[in-house]
């Protein structure tokens, strides 16, 4: 019997700070006790990822809940707030509010062993559920009692050869909730955005110098699948960059990411369109000249035509 190789539950596939105190990894067999882990205080636009996988659960033709894996993230008085629920043998997941209704839904392709991946975004417009980049489920019950989360329990009954890791993102990383970050950009250095447009919205990225003055605008254009960027005071229009109106990241609720490459002579974009296709996975496009020195990049500002839009997490590094 061939069994399937999976990924790896700590392969990352893109660079990124790493916070030993809010990264946790564990590994086990039929039954995991209920110990608690503790991380930073949650805030608005913090975000958790978690992978993980199994190679067998147990189930029956009479029961299929045998199997279970949960998730529970509590407040400093270790009470329960909010619950992530996955049950392999329906081959479903649910997010429950405590007090309120769980909200769930399924996952297709369900098989014995499995590789899953799930963002959790604590926003000011619900804790939201991605699988596999894409989005599921909502919650809004407790959206007032995400600053107190504090820490998480891990259980699991009846499946085999279980192993997961945890990433809280870190704090650095996280987007303020006025949409504004003040950090310096270097010359040959980028910064990689991670965003949910929340449906069809316009969002702009502006790169800015000390005083505010824009230097490059970068419009994702959600209403017709279109990325373009904008030289204030060298373009009199936007320009074209990308045309994502055919992508999954055009057609479907998904996170969006986008990276922006400062060079002495030149800008260069990069979409992220499709990160699960097995064909092109990003697209983008160079703009030579700029009226302002790479150096002079202090802040990035962003905006969106829906509010209801999340933009939850940037890094800064050398390109």
């Amino acid at each position: 019997m061939v069994v399937e190789a999976m990924p790896s539950v700590s392969y990352v596939n893109e660079l990124r700070p790493i916070s030993q105190d809010d990264d946790y990894y564990f590994i086990s067999g039929r039954v995991q006790n209920k110990v608690i882990r503790s991380f930073h205080r949650l805030e608005f636009n913090d975000s958790i990822k978690i992978r993980m996988k199994h190679y067998s659960y147990s189930q029956t033709l009479c029961d299929k809940t045998q199997c279970i894996i949960i998730f529970n993230f509590l407040d400093e008085h270790e009470d329960e707030i909010v619950r992530l629920t996955i049950n392999p043998g329906t081959a479903e997941f649910s997010l429950l509010c405590v007090s309120d209704e769980a909200i769930t839904a399924a996952f297709p392709n369900n098989t014995y062993n499995k590789y899953y991946e799930f963002l959790l975004l604590f926003s000011n417009i619900g804790i939201m559920l991605f699988y596999n980049e894409y989005f599921k489920v909502k919650v809004q019950h407790c959206i007032t009692q995400i600053t107190n989360i504090t820490s998480f329990q891990h259980i699991i009954a009846e499946t085999f050869d279980f192993e997961a890791s945890l990433e809280v993102r870190s704090e650095n990383a996280r987007i303020p909730g006025n949409w504004h970050v003040v950090e310096p950009i270097p010359a040959d250095h980028k910064i990689i955005i991670k965003y949910y447009p929340n449906e069809k919205s316009i969002i702009t990225i502006q790169l800015a110098d000390k005083n505010g003055i824009t230097a490059l605008n970068v419009i994702i254009d959600y209403t017709t699948g279109i990325l373009y960027t904008r030289r204030m005071r060298l373009d009199n229009e936007n320009k074209q960059c990308v045309n994502f109106g055919s992508t999954q990241q055009f057609t479907t609720q998904m996170l969006g990411k986008v990276e922006i490459g400062i060079f002495p002579q030149q800008y260069k974009i990069t979409m992220q369109i499709n990160e699960r296709s097995q064909l092109i996975t990003a697209d983008g496009c160079l703009i030579y000249g700029h009226h302002l020195s790479p150096y002079d990049i202090q802040q990035i500002i962003f905006d969106s035509t829906n509010k209801r839009a999340v933009f939850y997490a940037y890094y800064i590094y050398q390109a």
